[in-house]
């Protein structure tokens, strides 16, 4: 793990944190001097509109231009991330609500969910997502 971060956007959509994330995540690479990078969503919308294959909407177009500014000047493979394989980022997701602003820059230091999301993943173990269901009672 080079790097890994918590941020809280504020009350948002689900694609405008993804947006921001993205834009976040390649702007500290670049600005730390690292020149081949995997950005990796596990929004397809995201992936496409940083790609180039649709057009973001108004509200998401300047974070999608100075993402592609950034992705221009080092070598980026945009890839898509299964949101089942994205339980670290997931577990920090969770973790920003009630914490501020974090750049974690090891293992050590991520969140407890997170680390043990992480340490599952380099086990190779299998991450299953699984939906609660309320009781319903007439």
């Amino acid at each position: 793990m080079v790097m890994a971060f918590a941020s809280s956007f504020g009350n948002c959509s689900s694609n405008f944190a993804e947006a921001k994330a993205a834009l976040f995540g390649v702007q500290w690479y670049i600005t730390n001097g690292f020149s081949n990078i995997i950005l990796e969503c596990d929004s397809l919308l995201i992936i496409n509109m940083l790609n180039g294959y649709s057009k973001p909407p108004w509200h998401l177009l300047e974070i999608v231009l100075k993402t592609k500014n950034y992705i221009n000047m080092a070598n980026v493979i945009i890839q898509h991330g299964f949101r089942e394989v994205n339980q670290v980022a997931d577990a920090l997701a969770k973790w920003s609500i009630e914490n501020p602003d974090h750049v974690f820059t090891s293992v050590n230091t991520l969140s407890q969910g997170a680390n043990w999301d992480h340490t599952g993943d380099l086990m190779q173990m299998a991450s299953l997502r699984h939906k609660h269901r309320k009781n319903r009672f007439l």
